[in-house]
Parts: structure tokens; C-alpha cells; sequence
């Protein structure tokens, strides 16, 4: 016990310590904790250093590899290949014969009421231009017709980029160039424009293309867009994504009748230079020649001596050919013509000689180099030309769906025409096409391209006239030498002229003055076939196979055509012919605005080149001269047209002609408007038709059922238009024909004018026997009558639903070409309605019109087709914008239940929009308003979180699809918490699932379920999986595990085969685990979420269910 006493008290002094010492020992620790942190504090910067500099280290890296692998490609790319068929193998590049060029600053494309002053540029100083605030242009939008050298000039930067930068001011700035061809059938977004110029890059670093495309998003990148005019949907969603990008230069090329819809995809913000190229200068032309000759001759002195040549003929060709002489392509055909074929040098005095003989030069060579291999073809000539036949066809096929590199199917189509004749496919194709190497899997095949656009208009120019003269042939009985026609047949001469050769030249000569004189040329021939219709049966089947190509290409309107079909029928009975003066002059891809330029500029265009001849048979020289001398003045029109068949009564032309004409008047005025005194008519007096019956009942049926199965396969959303326009057609011809016969024929012209005004009515149902005598007393009378039709055709539309038939409405309006009366009525019953639902993209330029008049409360419009194919689209957005009404905004939902296209540029922060339905990037999302009520999105992961800060308390919110790209090395901590505040949340996932992801799949929906006290989904949903009914259970259990709620459905499309009793085990599990019912569909199923489909249902969004 005494020891346990010591020990207790040698403790207590051991560990006792006064309050001083306690004190002075903490001071002394506190003091040792400082130095502590102070030697922590010094080491951590070095410690640091090297995780930035390894950073650092490995963007350089990436960027080095990324820029070299550029580099390498557009090396290979920018080479121009000289023409096959000339037998050389020099190989040429953009600076070979690069030579200074004329462009010129047109305007400033932002919203500014004064043009800019028009400036010229030189493209040594192309980067350095800037706007009036001293910002550089982010885009340079370089337009010019065919042949004036932009594919030249983006090769050029290209391999500037890659040999010398400094040649271009500021090119060295950029750190990246790529380079996009619109016509790449290959390319679809710009991720595919990723894969197809960097294959390697991201592989070598680990990368995945997203990754790398955030990588590149913060390099200063300079984006070359060549030929937007040549642009497939694939490409048009590329080149959208490319001009949104931040820190990104881009130069996009097109012809000026795309110029339109390429600034549509320009976003506001960025700052735009429109450059016009006007081609090569003359002080210039030797300098290119010369350096043509380079790559053709290897001689100097003979070089120059054709340099010489060719420069002194070029002098003398300037009176002939004008600013036409300044394009690189006529300069460079030219100079082939001028080296290969020198004898016949003189002979080219047109701009379609030109091609014609390079056309003639290469069958040639063809036929040369297959004597010299000694080819057993017993008539090769005949054989080849055959071929040609073939060769023009196939041109015409190619251009109707804008396919510029040759598809598969095209070429398999073209080698089957050679071995028909017995001739050597790569003979040919190699002459007539560049080549190219296409990859098709791990094979690398030969593919085949026209050399230039212009060639394959020229070509197919060539069908067309073939065509169209044969029928001609066929009709009439004349014998026509294509290749030299005969002067006693000028007026095919004419034709054959005008179409086989500046057809092909519409991108260098005047668009305006062309199309005009094609559409009289069209009339012309629509004269020829209706003369003969009268006393010849072949003339229906050939009329209709001419319309339905001149339809198919777009020369001829539907609703012309339709006219036609149902006229032509009762032509041989009835003396009645064909309207031959509205011909449609618009090409395929030229924009609305710029065909209705050309037909107001271009109506009284004269045909200079050659004049049809007007005489009759067996009328003296001098009759003919003194008719043209009456006022005719050579312009080209139906008064210049001989209408008289030799074997036909003069009477029954005249009354033809004025059938033709009293049918036009309504045309004429619907396109001059009220500028009556345009509206002229060549007879002196209507005759009186009495004979003529109004369109059958049976004739009608048999007309629209032909058109309805020639409009299967059209777009839906032009099929109500188009019927709509069928029905009107008919009630069109039958009033004009009635109201023909009923007319007095000692009308003068005067009163032929107030004629046209009961006409322009004619498509509506009106009682026309008290009008059968038009003056000027009764024009009010028919102005309150067209008003009152008008009206009760609009409440007849509304008395079958009072909802929804906004669409209907505006169709009448925009089929009427707006006319006054119309939009009166349309606007009247509009206003009545407080929401609109709009589905008809083309009935925009209606809903513009009405809306300068209305102001509904609020206006639902769907998209499902490319924004970019609809009149006025930016421009309506514009109007609602600015209007503040209520927009919901449907975009790009499809029937498979993706969401395509990006559609950033259409969400304006301004508008007052409460719904959207689309795909959107970090833009888009930004650019949100705080008008938004629900929203329904498909993005990419790495938005997720500017789409949390932006939408964290909308009241419903749909993730239509996220894509991710789920694998073995997939990190779910790179999901951002989804910090969403609302009442409504569906989430759908797109990804190729197996069930060994299926724990990754858990995580990603814990983390984007809701944080909030009891969150949870509304519903989930998983796409294109391969989940089977075990991977299903798992999911369920994991999800439990995690505490993810799913008060709704879970839906699952899967490729599994599962059973009924095997889906009725999987809903009893998730019952019993409280989750929502859960629905398993196909990979196939439609199962989604539609504009047709969507059902309102309080506040919430959900899709009819399938099952």
C-alpha cells in the first residue's frame, strides 16, 4: 500500500504543472505549428509547377500533332488536277497559278440601314479587314458566279497555311486551318469533318472526338467552307455548327442565288463581310496564262510564243465576250483549247463554242487513245457517241438531286453503258470525270466527280435540248440536224443554240436576262406543240413527258403543268390550247426572292443573239420587215411567233391564240400587281369560243389521281399546298372558259384590262353571268363580290373545327398570292383566335403578312424538316420576337424520337418563349429566355451544366437525349449534378447499353436525380439498348440502392427478345421496390415523343403509349 502511495505521488509531481509553465509550453508549440505552415507555404508553389507545366506540356503536344495531321491533308486536298484527258501528269498547285484577282467589299451583312461604300480587297490583306468599330470580321462570305475562281482561292489560303502563312496578313495567327467541301457526301456533322481530318490525333492521346472537339473549341481556328451553293442537309448542319463556334474564323464560298440561305445560319453576333469576286483582271490575264502554259508546255520559248498568241487573240475576242473573258475558268479553257486544238482556235466566236469544243476535244482524245490500243469495236465512233447519249442523261439525273461526286450507283450505272458498247469504262470516266479516292470500309476505291459545276449544267443542257426537240421532231414532222441546223428552221436553230450552250453558261452570263429569255424560249416551244395539238394525236403524251421534265427540274410549276394536263385533253376536241406565258423560270436552287427579281427585271428582255423569225408561209420579205417594223422592236414574244399552221384554218389559230391569251391575263395581273398598263395583249379582239365545253367531271377524277400518285413521294408538308392548288386549278380553267365564251368579241383593250379583274377572282366560287360585260361602272361591284367570297370561303373552312385550321387559312392565303381581298378575310377570322398552330413551314410568308394586322396571344409552331427549306423562317421568329407574343417552338423532333439539328440559331433571348421542343448546344441554352415555362432538349453531357444554371427552376423539364458515350473506361464523376428545382422531370439516356453497364447507368441517374427534399424522376428512359429482362431487374435493384425515385413510367427500347410473363416479373419488382410501371419496346418502335403525338396533360408532358 505505501509503495502505491509513492507511485501516486511522483505522478502527481510528474504531471502537475503550474498555469505559467502550461502557458510558456503552448507558445512554444504554436511557435513550432508556424514554422511548420511557413515551410509548407514555400514548398507548395515549386510543388505546383510541375503539374502545369506537364499540362501545358500536353496541350502543346496535342495542338503540334493536331496542326500536323492538318498540314498533311490539306497538302494532299489543295493539289488541282489538270484535265486527265490531256495525257499529262504534271501535277498543279493554288500557287502555281494563283494570280491577283478582283474582289470587292459589297456591305456589312449586321442590321445597319446604310450600305457600307463598296471597296476592293486584296486577298494578301483578306484577314486584316475590319468593321466601322475597328472589330475583326468573324466570317467572310465570298460570292461569285461559276468558274471565277473561290475553290481556287480557299485551296490557295490552304496551302499558304501549310508553306508560307506570312504571304497572307495574320494567317500565322491561327493555329489550326480545316477545310470543308459542301458537295462531301461523306460528311453529315462536323463531327464526321473531325474524324475524316484528324484520325489519328485523338486516338494517340486517349481522346474521345468530343473531348477533342472541346480541345480545338479553344484554339484559334480558321475554317475554310467551300461551295455552300453544293450543300447537302449533312453538310448545311456542319457548317451551321461551324459558324457558331467562338474563337473561329471561317470563309464560306457560294454562287449569289445561295448567297440567302447562308447568312440565314449566321448568328447575329458575329460580325460579317460580304466580298463579291469579279474574276481576273485584263492586266492580268498574261501573268495567268503564262503561268498555265507552265504547267503544259515544257519549251520556254514555245510557251511564250502561245502565250503571245493567245493574249493578242484575246485583245480581239473582248468585243464577243465583254467581262466574260475575266473568269479563270473561260481563261484556262481557252489556253487547252489554244495549245490542243490551235486550228479551230478561230473559229470559237460564243461563250458555248467554247465548251462545245472542249467537249469535241476530249471525244477526240477518247477516240485516239482507243485506236492506238487497237479495241475491237467495229463502228467506235457510233459506239462512243452512244455513250455520249448516256453520258448527257445521266448529267441531267445528277443535277436534279444535286449530286456533284458521282454516288455508287451512278457509276455502276455508267460502266453498265460501256460494257453495253463494248467500250473501256476507265477510258471513258477518266476522260469525262476527275477521279478521287473513296474509302469504303478498310478498301480504298476509285470514285469519279464532274470537273467543275459548270460542265454538268452545260451537259445536261445538251439532254434537255436533245429532249426537247426530239419532241418537237416527233410533233411536227421536221427533220432537225442537231449539229448543224438548218436556216429554213431558224427558230430551232434558236433552241438548239440557246439551250445546248448558254443554258450551261447561267453562272457567268446575266441571271436575270437569262431566265427570261429561257422562259420565252419555253414559251416558244409550248407554242410550237399547241399549234400542232390541234391536228396531231401524239401531242398529249409528248406534252406531258416534256412538262414532267421541265417539272422535274424545276423550269415548270405544278399547278402550271396541272393546267396543262387537263387542257391538253380536250384540245383536240374542244380547239383549245395550252397558256403559254407563265412558264416558271426558277431553277432548283435558286431562292423564291431571286426568281421573282428575274421575272420583274427580265419581261421585257429582247432576244438580241437571234431573232425569231415572224414570217408566214409564202409572205414577201418586205411584209415581214414592215411588221417588225410596227413596233415589234425584236423582243422576244408570242406576237413574234408565226401562230399559223399551213393546213390550218387561219380562223381556228386566231381562236386558239386568243384562248391562250385570255387565259394569262389573270397571271399577268397577279404579277404585275396593279401596274395595269404592263398587261398587253397581241390580238385586237377576243373571239367568241362558243364551243368550248368546260372541263369533264370524269377528265378531273382522272387528272387528280395521276397527280396524287405523282405526289407520294413528295414532302408533307407541301402535300395540302399542292392538292389545294389541284382544286383550284380546276375551278380556275372552268371559270375562265365559261367566262370566255360569255365575253363580247368588239371588246377593246381597255376593257379587256377590267376583264382581268373579274379574272384574277376566277379560283373562287362566283356567279358569272352578271359580269359577262366588264366596264369601268361595275369594278367596285366586283371588288365587294371577290371580298364577300372571300369571306364565306374562310368561314366554310372554320365551320368544320374551330381549332387547329390556322394552317388551311393561311394556305388559301398564300395560294391566292396574297391577294388584298384574302388577307382581309383571313386576317379577320385570325384575330379571333387567341392561339395559332402552325405546322406548314410554307405558309410563313402568309403568317408575316397577318401578323403586321393581328396579334394573337400566343403561337405553336413545328419544324420537322430543315428550318433553312421554309420562306421567311428568320424572319418570322423575327416578327413574333419582336411582337412579344407567346411562342412554343417545336424543332427537328423526328419520327425514330431523335432530336437532329442544332437549333441555336433560332432561340433568341428577346422572344417571349414559354415551350421548346429541339436540340440545343451551349449557345442555344444561353440564349433561353426567362419566359420559358417547360422545355424539352436534347444535349450533349458536357451542357449539362449550362443547362442546370439556366433551367434550375423551370416547372417541367424533358431531357429528350443525352447522349453518352458509355464504355469499360467510363467515369460517371463526370456527370454534373443536375440542381433542378421543378415538378416535372424525364430523362431519357442514349446509349448502345449492355448489361455490364448497367451500374454505370445507376450512377448516372443518381446524379442527375434531383437533390431536393424527396426529389425524383417523373419518368426515365433508356434508348437503343441492348439490355436484357436479367440487366432490367439489376437496373431496378441498383437503382434503389442508390435512392433514385421514379414516381412515373420507366420505358426501355431494347434489341432483347422478352417475354410477356417476363415483363409482368418485371413490373411486380417494381412495385414492390415503388417505382412506376415499367415499358419495354423494340429498338424500332415509334414509342416517341411527336409533335402529332404530344398530349397536354396538367402541365406535364408524356407521350401515347404504344402498348
Amino acid at each position: 500500500m505505501a509503495s502505491f502511495n509513492n507511485d501516486i505521488s511522483q505522478a502527481k509531481s510528474t504531471l502537475s504543472k503550474t498555469v505559467d509553465e502550461t502557458h510558456e509550453s503552448t507558445l512554444k508549440l504554436t511557435a513550432l505549428i508556424d514554422e511548420v505552415v511557413e515551410v509548407v507555404a514555400d514548398l507548395k508553389p515549386k510543388l505546383e509547377q510541375p503539374n502545369i507545366t506537364l499540362n501545358e506540356h500536353c496541350d502543346e503536344d496535342i495542338l503540334k500533332s493536331a496542326r500536323e495531321e492538318s498540314i498533311e491533308f490539306l497538302q494532299k486536298f489543295c493539289q488541282i488536277q489538270t484535265a486527265e484527258w490531256l495525257d499529262t501528269s504534271v501535277n498543279a498547285s493554288p500557287c502555281d497559278i494563283m494570280t491577283d484577282f478582283f474582289m470587292l467589299r459589297v456591305k456589312e451583312f449586321k442590321n445597319t440601314n446604310k450600305d457600307q461604300p463598296s471597296d476592293q480587297i486584296t486577298y494578301q490583306l483578306i484577314l486584316e479587314m475590319k468593321t466601322k468599330t475597328g472589330e475583326q470580321y468573324d466570317i467572310v462570305l465570298l460570292t461569285s458566279e461559276g468558274g471565277m475562281g473561290k475553290t481556287t482561292f480557299m485551296k490557295f489560303i490552304a496551302q499558304m497555311f501549310c508553306l508560307n502563312p506570312s504571304a497572307i496578313a495574320s494567317l500565322s495567327d491561327y493555329n489550326i486551318c480545316m477545310y470543308l467541301e459542301c458537295r462531301n457526301l461523306g460528311i453529315n456533322n462536323f463531327d464526321d469533318l473531325l474524324k475524316c481530318q484528324f484520325p489519328k490525333t485523338p486516338k494517340k492521346f486517349g481522346m474521345s472526338y468530343q473531348e477533342f472537339k472541346f480541345f480545338l473549341q479553344n484554339q484559334k481556328l480558321i475554317i475554310l467552307i467551300d461551295g455552300f451553293d453544293e450543300a447537302h442537309l449533312g453538310t448545311k448542319k456542319a457548317v451551321a455548327e461551324i459558324l457558331h463556334m467562338r474563337n473561329t474564323k471561317a470563309f464560306v464560298t457560294t454562287r449569289p442565288a445561295s448567297q440567302r440561305n447562308a447568312s440565314r445560319l449566321i448568328p447575329g453576333h458575329k460580325n460579317v463581310a460580304t466580298l463579291q469576286i469579279l474574276g481576273i483582271l485584263p492586266e492580268h490575264h498574261e501573268e495567268f496564262i503564262y503561268k498555265l502554259l507552265c504547267i503544259l508546255i515544257d519549251d520556254e520559248e514555245e510557251r511564250r510564243r502561245v502565250c503571245f498568241e493567245l493574249i493578242d487573240e484575246l485583245r480581239s475576242m473582248v468585243t464577243r465576250f465583254g467581262t466574260f473573258l475575266n473568269s479563270p475558268m473561260i481563261l484556262t479553257h481557252l489556253t487547252y483549247l489554244k495549245v490542243v486544238n490551235s486550228d479551230n482556235f478561230d473559229m470559237i466566236t460564243t461563250i458555248s463554242e467554247i465548251f462545245e469544243a472542249l467537249r469535241l476535244m476530249k471525244i477526240g482524245k477518247v477516240l485516239k487513245r482507243l485506236e492506238i490500243k487497237l479495241i475491237p469495236i467495229e463502228d467506235l465512233e457510233r459506239a462512243v457517241s452512244k455513250f455520249m447519249e448516256i453520258y448527257e442523261e445521266i448529267a441531267f439525273k445528277t443535277y436534279t438531286k444535286n449530286e456533284f461526286d458521282l454516288s455508287k450507283e451512278t457509276i455502276d450505272e455508267l460502266i453498265n453503258a460501256c460494257q453495253k458498247y463494248n467500250l473501256p469504262h476507265e477510258e471513258l470516266l477518266s476522260t469525262f470525270f476527275d477521279t478521287r479516292s473513296c474509302h469504303e470500309g478498310l478498301l480504298v476505291t476509285k470514285g469519279y466527280k464532274y470537273p467543275h459545276l459548270t460542265e454538268q449544267e452545260y451537259t445536261y443542257a445538251k439532254y434537255l435540248a436533245r429532249y426537247i426537240i426530239e419532241d418537237i421532231m416527233n410533233i411536227t414532222g421536221i427533220e432537225v440536224d442537231n449539229s448543224h441546223p438548218s436556216e429554213n428552221h431558224l427558230q430551232n436553230s434558236i433552241i438548239w443554240e440557246f439551250l445546248a450552250g448558254k443554258m450551261s453558261e447561267s453562272d457567268l452570263l446575266d441571271r436575270k436576262s437569262e431566265l427570261s429569255q429561257f422562259r420565252n424560249i419555253v414559251k416558244f416551244l409550248t407554242g410550237e406543240i399547241t399549234r400542232f395539238s390541234l391536228t396531231n394525236k401524239k401531242v398529249e403524251n409528248a406534252f406531258e413527258n416534256l412538262a414532267g421534265k421541265l417539272v422535274h427540274i424545276g423550269w415548270l410549276s405544278t399547278y402550271e403543268q396541272i393546267c396543262y394536263d387537263m387542257l391538253c385533253g380536250e384540245a383536240k376536241g374542244n380547239n383549245s390550247s395550252y397558256s403559254n406565258s407563265n412558264i416558271s423560270s426558277k431553277k432548283p436552287n435558286q431562292p423564291e426572292d431571286d426568281v421573282n427579281n428575274d421575272e420583274a427585271k427580265g419581261n421585257n428582255s429582247s432576244y438580241s443573239e437571234s431573232h425569231i423569225s415572224s414570217k408566214k408561209p409564202n409572205q414577201p420579205e418586205d411584209d415581214v420587215n414592215n411588221d417588225e417594223a410596227k413596233g415589234n422592236n425584236s423582243s422576244y414574244s408570242d406576237s413574234n411567233i408565226s401562230s399559223k399552221n399551213p393546213n390550218q384554218p387561219e380562223d381556228d389559230v386566231n381562236n386558239a391564240v386568243s384562248h391562250i391569251d385570255s387565259l394569262t391575263i389573270s397571271e399577268d395581273i397577279k404579277r404585275n400587281g396593279n401596274n395595269q398598263e404592263s398587261v398587253t395583249n397581241p390580238v385586237n379582239k377576243i373571239s367568241t369560243d362558243s364551243d368550248i365545253e368546260p372541263i369533264s367531271e370524269t377528265k378531273f377524277t382522272r387528272i387528280q389521281s395521276d397527280y396524287t400518285n405523282r405526289t407520294k413521294e413528295s414532302d408533307s408538308g407541301k402535300k395540302d399546298n399542292e392538292l389545294i392548288m389541284l382544286a383550284e386549278s380546276k375551278i380556275e380553267v372552268e371559270k375562265e372558259v365559261s367566262r370566255n365564251s360569255s365575253l363580247e368579241t368588239s371588246m377593246d383593250i381597255s376593257q379587256k384590262v377590267n376583264v382581268s379583274k373579274l379574272e384574277s377572282f376566277a379560283d373562287r366560287d362566283c356567279q358569272d353571268s352578271e359580269y359577262s360585260f366588264v366596264t369601268d361602272t361595275n369594278v367596285e361591284l366586283i371588288r365587294e363580290t371577290e371580298s364577300t367570297e372571300a369571306f364565306n370561303n374562310i368561314e366554310n373552312i372554320y365551320d368544320d373545327s374551330n381549332s387547329g385550321r390556322e394552317d388551311f387559312v393561311l394556305a388559301m392565303l398564300t395560294e391566292s398570292k396574297m391577294d388584298k381581298h384574302m388577307e382581309n378575310a383571313v386576317n379577320e377570322k385570325l384575330s379571333t383566335k387567341e392561339a395559332w398552330f402552325i405546322k406548314n413551314g410554307m405558309n410563313f410568308p402568309a403568317l408575316n403578312i397577318s401578323l403586321k394586322s393581328t396579334q394573337p396571344k400566343q403561337i405553336s409552331i413545328v419544324i420537322d424538316s430543315d428550318p433553312l427549306s421554309y420562306p421567311d423562317f428568320h424572319w418570322t421568329l423575327a416578327m413574333i420576337t419582336e411582337k412579344q407574343i407567346e411562342l412554343e417552338l417545336y424543332m427537328n423532333v423526328h419520327y425514330s424520337g431523335q432530336v437532329e439539328g442544332l437549333s441555336d440559331a433560332w432561340i433568341n433571348k428577346k422572344s417571349k418563349l414559354v415551350d421548346v421542343i429541339g436540340r440545343l448546344g451551349e449557345l442555344g441554352l444561353n440564349n433561353l429566355p426567362n419566359t420559358l415555362k417547360s422545355a424539352h432538349i436534347a444535349t450533349d453531357v458536357a451542357n449539362l451544366t449550362c443547362l442546370c444554371k439556366k433551367l434550375y427552376s423551370l416547372k417541367s423539364l424533358d431531357i429528350l437525349g443525352l447522349q453518352i458515350d458509355i464504355g469499360p473506361k467510363f467515369d460517371p464523376s463526370i456527370i454534373p449534378k443536375l440542381t433542378y428545382l421543378g415538378t416535372s422531370l424525364i430523362v431519357t439516356l442514349t446509349a448502345p447499353l449492355s448489361d455490364e453497364f448497367i451500374p454505370q447507368v445507376a450512377e448516372i441517374f443518381a446524379k442527375l436525380c434531383p437533390k431536393k427534399k424527396n426529389g425524383e424522376f417523373t419518368s426515365i428512359c433508356l434508348r437503343n439498348t441492348d439490355i436484357t429482362s436479367t440487366g432490367m431487374h439489376c437496373l431496378l435493384e441498383n437503382l434503389q440502392s442508390l435512392n433514385v425515385r421514379v414516381h412515373g413510367p420507366i420505358r426501355i427500347w431494347s434489341t432483347d427478345n422478352i417475354s410477356s410473363q417476363l415483363k409482368s416479373d418485371l413490373n411486380t419488382k417494381a412495385k414492390d421496390l415503388n417505382f412506376g410501371r415499367v415499358y419495354i419496346y423494340d429498338n424500332l418502335s415509334t414509342a416517341a415523343m411527336m409533335p402529332k403525338q404530344i398530349v397536354k396533360q396538367e402541365d406535364s408532358w408524356e407521350c401515347i403509349d404504344n402498348n
